[in-house]
């Protein structure tokens, strides 16, 4: 009895996806899409719809967050070792999903070695192994789908950018809409062959739709001019991104668009159709933001875009720009002042935006600190999440003889099996009979040994509430805190580190630069920092607890740097117990961790004596305290 899957047009509410998905199985080549949203939004469910609209024998293949390297690209089939000698791969998922698709839920926690080989075998179509005395080149094209909740933590960047499409999944506010979901939900399992015909019609169209335009495609029927070309770049080029990565993948997912319309000429409803798909998740400015919706923002920055694109190649006029830029840069400044301050200039200072040039300016002497630089471990040497030796996990790097202290689990199959067979040849040479079967000793037996480098992060957790925003010394303290980053990104690019920041003010702590190496992107996020509000201090380490843990899962070395003067003004709310005392709470968790942690103090006089930090100090079992002195 065959199971029956959802129908893919009995999805509703999630327009983007179902764009995004519909593009990919169209074309494959696309290097997948991430499908990013809360939970229980239908993600995994639409994936394994996805699979249904490419035929009934087309292969849907899981891929389980655990799973090992050998398991995906495939191992040593052992049968046909021991029986008749033979050095044959047995298939993969990666090849058993050649010509289907490939879901990986929660992808964002995959390691990070198999997201590359993911990503590779996606684009080209094709898996190339060299392993075990093995080398082979097999099929590998498949639409791979992952999904992931952004509460969870985030994709790496340079992960993401790989990924052709990015659509947001968020679940529907429209009361209609959630209906119609929770009705064809019911529906469906109540009786899901009924169900199934009710939407057997509707099903058909759409593969008939599929199918047509990828036949389109493969003809090479789909003209893409030259002017909606240079409009793809000229979208790449206004929103900032990196590389030509979505310059590529503008032309090719508005070509899959055009095919899907049933079209040969793609036009730049196309263009503007595909673009929040390809460039959300790489845009690095969006200009002239209207609403707090940043997918609206985005839209309607695509729409204006190709508009002056269109002008420009029209011979228009773009002048009301040049006015409307002038008048954006007058004011730079947020409304997160208190209530209680009525100074218009305090006001205007606790809510700037941070302008490096100009605190820079503001300070009469250099930043001195009580301590040289950040004492952390050179990455060149092995920590705990990082180290060569005999084992199940991590990269298998080499082999060697069994020893009296090594566990049977890490036992080298293939390499065992080389060595019994180098004595079984012997042997048929000497004797002239094949032996194959011969019995494995002890001193046969080989031991993997693998390498797990766990990558190390650094997550800096900065105070920007109004505590750190009403006083001279709080632009030296926000100086610290760039000279620091500013050293530790350069040492973070020659060693091969990563960086994040997490910043927390006003009534929220937010991921203004996830996991990345790019000095560049972290150092423009840092001019984006508004200044002003409340101290949710326990909402900022809550935030750092769910990254480190994160990176700990993919094999990874978190540190934690948290600058603040240790003061708690907002909590959660109807909270029974103070702002701080929910922070000493969450710092107790974070320790739990057992990561390495780093206080940076804002050292002040207060009317009260006690020293906050110190116990949050003492509460996170940090390593060290770097002290901003006095008399800065």
């Amino acid at each position: 009895m065959k199971d029956i899957s959802y129908p893919f047009t009995a999805i509703v509410g999630m327009d983007d996806m179902v764009l995004a998905l519909k593009l990919l199985a169209i074309d494959p080549s696309l290097g997948g899409v991430v499908l990013s949203g809360d939970k229980g939004s239908g993600k995994s469910t639409a994936a394994r719809s996805m699979a249904s609209l490419l035929g009934e024998k087309v292969p849907f293949v899981e891929l389980p967050i655990g799973v090992s390297e050998d398991r995906v690209i495939g191992s040593l089939d052992v049968t046909k070792a021991l029986n008749e000698g033979q050095e044959v791969l047995r298939a993969g998922l990666l090849s058993e999903a050649d010509g289907g698709v490939l879901y990986v839920d929660e992808v964002n926690l995959l390691p990070a070695h198999i997201t590359d080989l993911l990503l590779d075998s996606s684009a080209s179509g094709r898996l190339k192994v060299e392993r075990d005395g093995i080398s082979i080149t097999k099929s590998a094209k498949f639409a791979l789908v992952g999904s992931m909740n952004p509460e969870e933590g985030e994709l790496r960047p340079q992960l993401l950018d790989r990924f052709g499409l990015f659509a947001t999944c968020n679940s529907s506010t429209d009361w209609k809409i959630r209906k119609e979901i929770v009705e064809n939900r019911i529906a469906f399992e109540r009786d899901p062959k009924q169900f199934e015909k009710k939407w057997e019609q509707r099903e058909q169209i759409a593969k008939e739709a599929i199918r047509n335009a990828k036949s389109l495609i493969k003809k090479g029927l789909i003209a893409l001019e030259p002017s909606v070309m240079e409009s793809a770049i000229g979208l790449a080029l206004d929103f900032g991104v990196e590389g030509i990565r979505a310059d590529i993948t503008l032309c090719k997912a508005a070509i899959a668009n055009c095919s899907l319309r049933g079209d040969t000429n793609v036009e730049i409803i196309d263009l503007e159709t595909v673009a929040p798909l390809v460039l959300s998740h790489r845009a690095k400015q969006v200009k002239n933001t209207r609403s707090s919706d940043k997918q609206d923002d985005l839209k309607d920055a695509i729409s204006d875009s190709l508009n002056e694109s269109s002008l420009n190649h029209s011979g228009g006029s773009t002048d009301t720009d040049v006015k409307d830029q002038s008048q954006s840069q007058k004011g730079m400044t947020g409304d997160n002042s208190s209530d209680g301050d009525k100074n218009p200039k305090n006001s205007e200072r606790s809510s700037q935006k941070l302008n490096w040039s100009s605190i820079e300016t503001a300070l009469d002497s250099p930043v001195k600190l009580k301590d040289s630089k950040l004492n952390l471990k050179d990455s060149h040497h092995r920590s705990k999440d990082s180290y060569s030796k005999p084992g199940i996990y991590g990269r298998k790097i080499s082999s060697r003889s069994i020893q009296p202290d090594d566990q049977l689990t890490s036992i080298d199959l293939p390499g065992t099996l080389r060595m019994a067979g180098a004595k079984a040849i012997s042997g048929q040479n000497s004797s002239g009979t094949s032996n194959f079967g011969a019995t494995i000793n002890y001193h046969d037996l080989q031991v993997s040994i693998r390498e797990r480098v766990g990558q190390v992060t650094v997550i800096f957790i900065i105070d920007t509430s109004s505590s750190m925003g009403n006083s001279q010394s709080a632009l030296k303290r926000l100086n610290f805190v760039k000279k620091a980053l500013s050293d530790l990104f350069e040492d973070c690019y020659q060693k091969r580190r990563e960086v994040a920041i997490i910043t927390f003010g006003g009534n929220e702590a937010k991921t203004i630069v996830s996991p990345t190496a790019s000095i560049e992107i972290a150092s423009q996020r840092l001019e984006e920092v508004v200044i002003g509000g409340p101290t949710p201090l326990a909402s900022g380490l809550d935030l750092a607890h769910t990254m480190a843990q994160n990176i700990k899962i993919r094999g990874g070395t978190p540190y934690l740097v948290l600058v603040t003067d240790g003061r708690a003004t907002l909590g959660s709310e109807n909270s029974e117990i103070s702002p701080f005392k929910e922070a000493l709470l969450a710092a107790n968790k974070l320790k739990m961790l057992k990561i390495e942690v780093i206080v940076v103090k804002n050292h002040e006089k207060y009317t009260n004596t006690t020293d906050f930090c110190e116990l949050l100090y003492e509460a996170l079992d940090a390593s060290s305290m770097i002290l901003i002195e006095e008399s800065l």
